[in-house]
């Protein structure tokens, strides 16, 4: 390494993120690495933290540009001895400046550790509206995460009922608070007849009306009440079939459900993917019933393919970026039913670049906005006197 090297990275800011996991099945570690592929490097360097073990493509794609990964357990009552000692030696071998904690209900111990190990900056990043699925988790998810927020200096959150979940009715307009949208490269979705036309053939969707859905099979996606759609649209629409993908612990009773329903012909169960651009263009329509949300990136790059969107009204209205995009209650069956029978099976999709990046989520601008930002908090946070939020 020359000295110019050296210098170089000398002079980058390095902020390691704390995430549950790095995968393809996790809207959190795409919006993460979606920011990271778009960020100047020569000025700012993420490394990440993670409790599982990264996907081998994954993890040579992250170390290629210059991350290094660093696994460890969850923060738990088992851990609590080793956690600190552990994420204290992180810090040291990552030489960051920054703490960017993507994990809410864990931000009161790694931001703690951060605060003793001297890192001025440190953020708590609200990704969602709700805790946990299960009540228990829910409850105690909630309360770590209002406590984690005084360990921290800086918020992030990706919406309106990210920002709620994590400081209430508290003071919600501050320098310290950042909303940071879940952009996307809307170059990817571009839609394209061709390979349109390609995937329907491949697939067997030639002639069919195709309802999409993207997600894990996790109570919060509501997978049932897309199975229900269904039938009530292929009673009307004969040619409609739905084409879900993910995985996840709930895959098999939907399975079951979709047997009980006696749709199996028209259920397309396809396992996660990468190259999920090429799958949003044989959709004719997505689909999102979530119980809650915090600003569901899926959404987004749905929206930046040029689909008609139906999302649930649980869902922040922030996530309406496009003029084909519906939001509705999910108490009822039959709104969804008759939003889709005003949608016909299209050539192509529209181009929907200039909304996307007018509404804030285009990455090639917001990864820009990201860094100015690092840059000012660092800044800010290393002139001044050691400070906690209290919202």
């Amino acid at each position: 390494m020359d000295c110019c090297d050296i210098y170089k990275c000398m002079s980058r800011i390095k902020v390691l993120h704390v995430l549950d996991k790095i995968d393809i099945n996790s809207g959190v570690s795409s919006v993460v690495l979606n920011y990271y592929t778009h960020i100047d490097k020569s000025k700012i360097q993420f490394d990440f933290v993670v409790h599982r073990e990264v996907e081998n493509i994954l993890e040579k794609d992250l170390r290629k540009k210059g991350a290094h990964i660093y696994q460890m357990p969850s923060y738990s009552i088992k851990s609590f001895l080793t956690y600190e000692k552990e994420f204290l030696e992180i810090i040291q071998k990552s030489h960051c400046q920054i703490v960017h904690c993507h994990v809410p209900h864990e931000a009161f111990f790694c931001l703690k550790v951060a605060k003793k190990a001297g890192i001025a900056s440190r953020i708590i990043h609200s990704h969602n509206s709700y805790g946990a699925d299960s009540f228990k988790k829910n409850i105690r998810n909630f309360f770590l995460s209002r406590l984690g927020k005084y360990y921290a200096n800086m918020i992030f959150a990706c919406s309106d009922k990210a920002l709620f979940y994590l400081v209430g009715k508290g003071k919600r307009k501050s320098q310290r608070i950042f909303r940071i949208n879940n952009a996307v490269d809307s170059k990817r979705f571009l839609a394209d007849k061709k390979l349109r036309q390609e995937m329907r053939r491949t697939l067997q969707l030639e002639g069919k009306f195709v309802l999409g859905h993207v997600g894990r099979f996790a109570p919060q996606k509501n997978h049932k009440f897309l199975v229900d759609v269904l039938e009530g649209l292929s009673k009307r629409r004969m040619n409609t079939v739905l084409l879900l993908i993910g995985t996840g612990e709930l895959k098999e009773e939907i399975v079951e459900y979709v047997k009980q329903k006696q749709m199996e012909d028209r259920v397309y169960f396809i396992e996660n993917i990468f190259s999920i651009e090429d799958y949003f263009q044989c959709m004719d329509i997505f689909l999102l019933p979530s119980f809650y949300e915090g600003l569901p990136v899926v959404a987004v790059e749905a929206q930046a393919a040029g689909l008609p969107c139906l999302l649930s009204n649980t869902i922040s209205k922030m996530i309406s970026l496009t003029k084909e995009t519906k939001q509705l209650s999910i108490k009822e069956i039959e709104p969804w039913v008759l939003a889709c029978l005003e949608y016909q099976i299209e050539e192509v999709h529209e181009d929907t670049r200039r909304q996307i990046k007018r509404a804030g989520y285009d990455i090639e601008t917001e990864s820009k906005r990201l860094e100015k930002i690092y840059q000012d908090i660092l800044r800010k946070n290393e002139k001044s006197t050691d400070f906690n939020v209290h919202l």
